[in-house]
């Protein structure tokens, strides 16, 4: 087959398995349900020629539309040679997914099996393709990044029952040196990829079609597939040491002998004396539970069945009797005595065997049956907790933003605001919830440390006391290694309600602000953080250089944001603002002034100072109001209404023009007098700004803010 390809490539020979009736896919039912594939086991065989990631792209999607067809790793041995593996059972002019049909072989094209993933930043239904290139920045190592994939949705994928599954999706990619599943096996455990390794051996299916529909059932899913550009190929690392553990582990011609004496449960099985007799997939075995069966036992009635035979990729027991009937495969491991010789998990917890035991006992059913209950408006409106941290001012959220220019108090007024939290302080006469914060000093650690000081020793609280607790260094949060130190780190030292990130901007080293890709990564980390913490997660951050505009950077920072605040200055003057607020009311303002105070002395026995937060009425309108005019026209328009309204009252927008035109000498051509239309545009551009206040033609000055005990 010729295609268009990605950059010169050698061809790959893969083989399609099709089957006469059967489908290699699951069926979603009218009822709601999903089927299983059908049990098909003799398939004919075509062998498909591709020559690049972009003919790959090409055959897998003819195949999507296949119910019939699947596609696998290994290359057919010659007719006369299945025979003779095969024996009694080998039929002629068709194949099995067995070894004793394909052999190993190397082959550039590759398939990550993407199996649950959870986005951190990406709700995988609305957006899966932003949800797989999350997948592949953050999990794969960096030579899978921006090259070309293909990209095929799994048969289970949007259904109503697996909603909240996370992210499943095929990825195909194309490897600059071809290699045998043997090889990626030990390139895969070698640099721990994250990548279901069942998938490369010779004969496990790849399955590429998409989802069969009964009548009336329609696929929620709008797109399955599809195919996204890159740059050249993948060019994995494989060391010589690779490649020798991989031709120890054997490949072509391995027969069901051969994989007996490998298999951990096949050895174990037959050391208990276990076994009766041979059959073409394992063993006919005593069953481990035989003593609970209520009669006799057939020779055939217990069956141990060996990895990669019958499309499993997991050795499989199947036992008759009714007691047994429903009995997942965990249990047979634990009756063996298996369950900690099984190789490569840490966590048991991630057994496939483990997982399908708590969806037989019905657990993981359980937890999505409470997810979804349906409540009364009674019980409905019932909480376990407070919606607020501080009522009206701070939420119980998962984001939210602080943001200001440097230099207008940020930092001092959300460390204020987070010292009152920690130590249940009522905050500017708001009641507070206490909470456990912990705080990110991810710039100014020194600044910082004599902030708390001179906080505690303004209220009168002994450090020992107050009840925050700190991080004095910078994670780098577009690195999973970074967050996932972080997490462990928050964990060890307690559990915790608020992290405040100081700033943001340091906590991404070399990211670009403006590009949604790493901005997207750091926010998709800060909600892996509380997910696996509890915590909310709140950033310090810069404005921009339009302050007008929010918060420097990427636009969908606001979007993301449960709740924001701005913090604006002029001269001594400031005060934040909430300028979003999800589930409460935005435009809430909190004046403030930092007050210096003497927190130690120096080396040199000069005065070391710190400050502290002083309340005040200021408002974003009356700094703005404060601000200096802008143009000659605008000093005389703020002159004229001081003079003007010096008695407390307020002067007509006529009566004003009228005196500031009389500063103004008149120009040489009356035609084109156009002062007094320059002086409405200085008196509009006042008022918007906060400068002048205009109620019904009256212009006044703003009231000035009274500071607060």
């Amino acid at each position: 087959m010729n295609t268009t390809t990605v950059g010169p490539s050698p061809t790959d020979t893969l083989s399609v398995l099709t089957h006469s009736r059967n489908k290699v896919t699951k069926t979603w039912k009218a009822d709601g349900t999903i089927a299983a594939f059908d049990d098909a086991k003799y398939y004919t065989l075509e062998t498909k020629a591709v020559d690049g990631i972009k003919g790959l792209s090409i055959l897998l999607t003819e195949l999507a539309a296949n119910p019939n067809a699947c596609l696998i790793r290994g290359t057919p041995v010659s007719h006369e040679t299945m025979a003779g593996r095969d024996g009694p059972q080998y039929r002629h002019g068709l194949v099995r997914k067995a070894l004793d049909y394909f052999d190993d072989q190397p082959l550039h094209s590759v398939m990550i099996d993407v199996d649950g993933y959870q986005s951190f930043a990406w709700d995988e239904i609305a957006h899966p393709k932003e949800a797989i290139d999350e997948f592949i920045t953050t999990q794969l190592p960096a030579e899978w990044h921006d090259r070309p994939y293909h990209w095929h949705l799994s048969n289970s994928f949007g259904h109503q029952s697996k909603l909240n599954d996370g992210l499943r999706v095929h990825l195909w990619f194309w490897l600059a040196r071809p290699l045998t599943s043997a090889q990626l096996k030990a390139y895969a455990k070698a640099t721990d990829l994250k990548a279901d390794v069942a998938l490369f051996n010779p004969v496990q299916a790849h399955f590429t079609a998409n989802p069969a529909m009964e009548q009336g059932v329609t696929d929620t899913v709008a797109k399955r597939s599809g195919f996204v550009h890159g740059i050249g190929m993948v060019h994995l690392d494989v060391s010589d040491e690779i490649l020798t553990i991989a031709s120890n582990t054997g490949g072509g011609g391995q027969t069901i002998l051969d994989l007996a004496t490998q298999d951990t449960v096949a050895i174990r099985l037959n050391e208990l004396g276990l076994v009766k007799s041979k059959t073409r997939d394992g063993f006919n075995i005593q069953c481990p539970f035989d003593d609970e069966h209520s009669g006799p036992s057939a020779e055939s009635s217990t069956q141990y069945r060996l990895p990669h035979t019958n499309g499993h990729s997991q050795g499989q027991f199947i036992c008759l009797h009714m007691h047994c009937s429903e009995r997942p495969r965990m249990a047979y491991m634990q009756q063996l005595g298996l369950v900690n010789t099984i190789d490569d998990f840490d966590n048991l917890s991630e057994l496939p065997e483990v997982i399908e035991a708590k969806a037989e006992a019905g657990v993981t059913e359980a937890v999505k049956a409470a997810r979804f209950m349906v409540f009364d408006a009674i019980d409905f409106i019932k909480r376990d907790k407070a919606s607020w941290f501080i009522k009206g001012v701070l939420p119980r959220a998962n984001f939210g933003v602080f943001y200001g220019a440097s230099g207008s108090g940020k930092s001092f007024f959300v460390f204020d605001m987070m010292a009152a939290l920690a130590q249940g302080l009522n905050w500017r006469g708001r009641k507070t919830t206490k909470a456990r914060v912990l705080w990110i000093a991810a710039e100014g650690q020194e600044d910082m440390r004599k902030r708390v000081q001179g906080f505690c020793q303004h209220y009168k609280i002994n450090p020992a006391d107050f009840a925050m607790k700190f991080i004095a260094n910078a994670p780098n949060l577009l690195k999973v290694e970074d967050v996932k130190a972080l997490i462990k780190q928050i964990k060890n030292a307690g559990e915790f309600d608020v992290i405040v990130v100081d700033t943001l901007a340091q906590v991404m080293p070399g990211g670009d602000e403006n590009s949604g890709e790493d901005m997207g990564k750091v926010m998709g980390h800060c909600g892996e953080i509380t997910r696996q913490t509890g915590a909310m997660v709140g950033p310090v951050h810069h404005s921009g250089k339009d302050a007008s505009r929010g918060a420097r950077g990427w636009s969908g920072l606001r979007a993301a944001c449960d709740f924001e605040y701005e913090i604006v200055r002029e001269g001594e003057d400031r005060a934040a603002s909430i300028t979003k607020m999800k589930g409460g009311a935005d435009g809430g303002a909190f004046g403030f002034r930092l007050q210096t105070i003497i927190v130690g002395q120096d080396e040199d026995g000069d005065d070391e100072t710190t400050c502290v937060l002083q309340f005040t009425d200021s408002t974003p309108a009356t700094i703005a109001a404060s601000k200096t005019p802008a143009g000659a026209n605008q000093k005389r328009v703020m002159s004229a209404v001081a003079t003007l309204t010096a008695d407390g009252t307020g002067v007509t927008t006529h009566a004003l023009v009228a005196n500031v035109l009389t500063q103004i000498p008149p120009p040489q051509h009356p035609k084109r007098d156009i002062r007094a239309q320059g002086i409405k545009q200085a008196i509009d551009s006042l008022v918007e700004q906060g400068s002048l206040v205009s109620i019904g033609g009256i212009v006044t000055l703003p009231s000035k803010p009274k500071d607060k005990e």
